[in-house]
Order: C-alpha cells, then structure tokens, then sequence
C-alpha cells in the first residue's frame, strides 16, 4: 500500500506459499520515497495462524486496523496473487482510505473468469491472458 504521507503499505504482498519476504529486492527501489509496510496476511509466513477469520473481509479489517496503527489514513495498496485478492477487498471496504489499487497476478473470484485461471493443454497464453484454442 502506498500513503499519501509517502507511504507504502504493501500490506497484501504475501502470496502462497510466498510470504513479505518475496519483496525484498523490490523493497530497496521504494524505500527512498515510501515508507514501506509489508505484513503477512493472516495464517501466512510466521503471523499467527487462528482457527477462523480467513475470509477476505476480515483480512481486510485486519490490513485497515494495521494501517490505522501505522497512523496511515490514506494509502496506494499493491497486492499480488491472493494478496491481490485482499487488497482489492481493502480498496472496496475502505475506498475513501485507499488512493490507488494495483492488482497482480490474480483473476478477481466471482468476475466470471475462474475457467481463465484453470491451467489446461486446450489453453495457451496470448497476451497475457489464457485464451481457448477449441
């Protein structure tokens, strides 16, 4: 996430099994103009692992709690994979919070391109995208 204040909250970098740790070669290129926040999503990497609260509402609520703790109002998020899930649910809980949305590397569930996401040998990639060859 990044911050008005000059802040990156990439608070939805954690991806499985990829955790905070896979944004440490990008991190020394935004450090010098953000302030960088780079958590693990609940029940990733070595952040608690709770019997519930799984559901991208409440990472949500968890990445907008820690954010406000920051003394972060407002922030860009940047999320990948199932980090990219989260921060787009962040961008829609919070919108009056979140400045810009960047989405990588995830197809949004419920958009109606889950058949996108689904690896097959009918399936090759053009332009970054999955298209049929039937």
């Amino acid at each position: 996430m990044l911050s008005s204040a000059s802040t990156i909250a990439d608070s939805t970098w954690p991806q499985v099994p990829k955790t905070s740790y896979y944004c440490r070669k990008v991190l020394p290129h935004l450090t010098p103009y953000f302030a960088c926040v780079v958590p693990d999503m609940r029940g990733f990497g070595d952040n608690t692992h709770p019997d519930a609260g799984y559901d991208m509402e409440t990472i949500a609520s968890d990445i907008g709690a820690l954010m406000t703790a920051l003394g972060h109002e407002k922030f860009h998020m940047c999320g990948e994979d199932w980090g990219a899930t989260a921060a787009y649910q962040v961008a829609a809980k919070h919108p009056e919070r979140v400045l810009s949305l960047i989405f990588q590397e995830m197809l949004l569930p419920g958009m109606g391109l889950e058949e996108w996401a689904t690896f097959s040998n009918k399936r090759r990639l053009i332009s970054g995208i999955w298209r049929s060859t039937m």
